[in-house]
């Protein structure tokens, strides 16, 4: 292992918070992709939509957690952040 990063918080909780309040950490926008689950249950995927809607903190509610979460850093970087804190799709913003 190259580096281990130690968080207070566990990343799906944090996604599910930013997804809540919709307000992600200062220099970050949500991009338009998430996929929600429960351990050993259903998955539930909103590829290219708008995030900021009822049924998505509906899930998140009733106990949903974010797997994986598109977001990007100051309109410079897009990827998707999963919830064991890897950086995936890494592209440069359009």
């Amino acid at each position: 292992m190259v580096g281990e990063v130690i968080t207070q918080t566990e990343p799906s909780a944090a996604m599910a918070m930013w997804l809540s309040e919709q307000e992600p950490p200062q220099g970050f926008t949500v991009d338009r992709e998430v996929e929600l689950r429960v351990t050993g249950e259903s998955k539930v995927r909103y590829p290219k939509h708008s995030l900021e809607i009822d049924e998505v903190r509906g899930h998140i509610a009733n106990g949903k957690r974010p797997a994986r979460l598109a977001l990007t850093w100051n309109d410079r970087v897009s990827f998707e952040l999963t919830e064991g804190f890897a950086l995936r799709k890494i592209t440069q913003a359009a």
